[in-house]
């Protein structure tokens, strides 16, 4: 049972991520249970967990006595993230090249080609913007995988 549940939390999680970032729910709109048990057809302990997931994140904000709701954030609270993300990859990105080898080349190769070539056969559907999202996520993923450090990485 424990395998499953943490699957249908894998799923609620996944589900709500998408829509947040899509911006299915408004910044600030209230995150009921009930309303997402009906949403995603999920009970509520996996709605649960995935909120507290995405709270973690800051995509979603827990206010005791008022439950959850979606995270504001300003545009300088944005661009704060940017210029945070943008150092610790150039750092990861010099350890990379440092000591990355032939293999590693040919990921980074590889899986520009594949974000480039999704981006030449975009459709302007949900499942194609998807797909463009996974291959950029696996280009900057190969570009820092060998810089060595786990600390890094799991920044």
């Amino acid at each position: 049972m424990q395998n499953a549940e943490l699957s249908l939390a894998d799923r609620a999680y996944g589900l709500l991520r998408k829509d947040l970032l899509a911006g299915e729910f408004a910044p600030g709109q209230p995150l009921r249970l009930g309303a997402l048990k009906d949403r995603y057809d999920l009970s509520f302990s996996p709605i649960r967990e995935a909120l507290t997931r995405l709270a973690a994140e800051k995509l979603v904000v827990l206010s005791s006595l008022r439950g959850f709701r979606v995270a504001e954030i300003s545009l300088s609270e944005m661009w704060d993230v940017i210029s945070t993300r943008i150092l610790i990859e150039s750092e990861a990105l010099r350890q990379s090249i440092a000591n990355g080898d032939e293999s590693w080349e040919a990921e980074v190769v590889g899986t520009y080609h594949a974000l480039t070539r999704s981006n030449e056969r975009t459709d302007p559907d949900l499942l194609a913007v998807e797909k463009i999202e996974h291959h950029h996520m696996a280009f900057h993923n190969a570009l820092i995988r060998a810089c060595g450090s786990p600390s890094l990485l799991h920044i």
